[in-house]
């Protein structure tokens, strides 16, 4: 029994130590730099939003007028996507919708990119993964399923709604000395149930 408690920090520390390589090279091999998205990219292009009554030949002749190339038009909603020069694109930013009557907005075409919410029913249950604050790592990946993660702990229950269909045989059972890696203490599970969103 005693030997079984002892093993336990370790075995942790192991296992902390396989997730964070595995996470490190899921980045890697998805082509990710491990960094954050920034909430917002800003792409350099404008959209111009006109009023009802402008039609395409309108906004050619203002995107003539100001040197600009139309990249897309959207008819729909009445606007176009363009490319300023650097230089520009602030002025037109400021002024553009003031000098022209057609032209009823102009914004910067940004992308926004959206956080991810795991969408485990039982994730507000695991305190540790709440008090660690690990649904911030998934916005930044969420992993990569040719990754194959080795969790070294008290076993896996294989049989389990969550693992069964990703868990590869094999493995070896430490504390039994046999080839059936069964669980027999929950800990192994619950930490092989935390490396996915």
């Amino acid at each position: 029994m005693r030997a079984r408690g002892g093993l336990v920090g370790p075995l942790l520390l192991i296992t902390l130590i396989l997730f964070s390589l595995s996470l490190a090279s899921a980045a890697g091999s998805e082509g990710g730099s491990g960094e954050s998205p920034p909430p917002i990219t800003d792409t350099g292009e404008l959209i111009i939003g006109f009023k009802d009554d402008a039609t395409p030949a309108d906004q050619e002749a203002i995107a003539a007028t100001y040197g600009y190339t139309i990249l897309e038009r959207n008819a729909a909603l009445n606007c176009i996507l363009v490319q300023p020069a650097p230089a520009e694109r602030e002025r037109m930013l400021a002024c553009l919708a003031a000098e022209e009557a057609l032209v009823r907005y102009v914004e910067p075409n940004n992308f926004v990119h959206a956080l991810y919410t795991p969408t485990d029913p039982y994730f507000t249950d695991q305190w540790g993964l709440t008090s660690i604050k690990v649904d911030r790592a998934w916005d930044r990946e969420r992993g990569n399923k040719t990754v194959i993660i080795a969790i070294i702990d008290s076993g896996i229950e294989y049989t389990h709604e969550d693992l069964s269909a990703n868990y590869l045989p094999g493995g070896y059972d430490w504390v039994n000395n046999d080839t059936d890696p069964l669980d027999d203490f929950g800990h192994g599970t619950t930490a092989r149930a935390s490396p996915r969103p």
